[in-house]
């Protein structure tokens, strides 16, 4: 099982860009991500800290720095 970003791209899988944050947290927001070999958090769990509201782009999630932040505090 993936760790990190890449738990946290593949938990992206099968979502139509662009998409609101709400829309997201709708379709994706119970899905694991593994942050490591110890932990797990909700995919909701992020998107909730990021600021955007709107995302045009995989990349847009994945490079938000409230993920990247929250994903090294976890």
């Amino acid at each position: 099982m993936p760790y990190g970003m890449a738990s946290l791209s593949e938990a992206l899988s099968g979502v139509h860009f662009p998409i609101s944050k709400q829309d997201l947290i709708n379709q994706v927001g119970n899905r694991d991500v593994q942050v490591d070999e110890r932990h797990t958090l909700k995919m909701s769990d992020f998107l909730q800290a990021c600021v955007h509201e709107t995302y045009n782009l995989v990349t847009d999630v994945t490079t938000c720095p409230q993920i990247e932040q929250k994903m090294k505090a976890a």
